[in-house]
């Protein structure tokens, strides 16, 4: 399973660090005159506080324009291409973060007769690894996090709905993908630290 950094993600991330950095500086400057700050009233307009709240607006702003149905900068969550020898090829752009299947994903595949496993696993669990022969993605060829996997009739996907462990000790829904020749083994519960 793979963790997708949006550039919302990295935007926001850049920014506390940066927020971080200059805390740590901790200049600190006498109270200025009247005249200083009219001088640095530029300067003081673009403080940190201030700065991250625009961050955050802009972000918020990119998400909406990108998350608005037929927005050009839309990225389809997964893409299934039947071909005339019975193979079928499956590209995967959303890898399941938040917990939620992609609308239509299951019926699409069982359409071209692939097998589909949706295991609803409790917190803290995932599956053990011998499920059957693994099918490798190509990654995307731009370097993102798109996989594609070519598949048979008869392969099968299994999709794993668990809770993800956070730092703090809570849990993120999540779902893994798992692509495996012929049909797959049943799920073997196995603790994740």
């Amino acid at each position: 399973m793979t963790t997708r950094t949006t550039f919302e993600d990295r935007l926001l991330a850049e920014l506390r660090r940066e927020i971080d950095l200059r805390a740590e500086d901790g200049t600190t400057e006498a109270a200025p005159t009247s005249a200083q700050r009219r001088r640095f009233r530029v300067r003081t307009a673009f403080t940190a506080p201030r700065l991250g709240l625009v961050a955050l607006a802009c972000a918020a702003a990119v998400g909406a324009a990108v998350l608005m149905p037929g927005s050009p900068a839309e990225s389809p969550a997964y893409a299934v291409v039947s071909h005339s020898d019975g193979t079928v090829t499956v590209t995967m752009n959303d890898f399941g973060l938040g917990g939620t299947l992609p609308d239509g994903l299951v019926e699409r595949l069982e359409a071209n007769g692939i097998h589909v496993i949706v295991d609803k696993l409790p917190n803290g669990y995932g599956c053990d690894d011998d499920r059957g022969e693994w099918i490798r993605g190509r990654p995307a060829a731009d370097g993102g996090p798109s996989a594609t996997f070519d598949l048979r009739r008869g392969d099968s996907v299994t999709l794993v709905k668990m809770g993800q462990r956070q730092p703090d000790g809570s849990f993120m829904p999540a779902i893994g993908y798992f692509f495996y020749r012929g049909e797959a083994a049943p799920c073997r519960l196995i603790p994740i630290p």
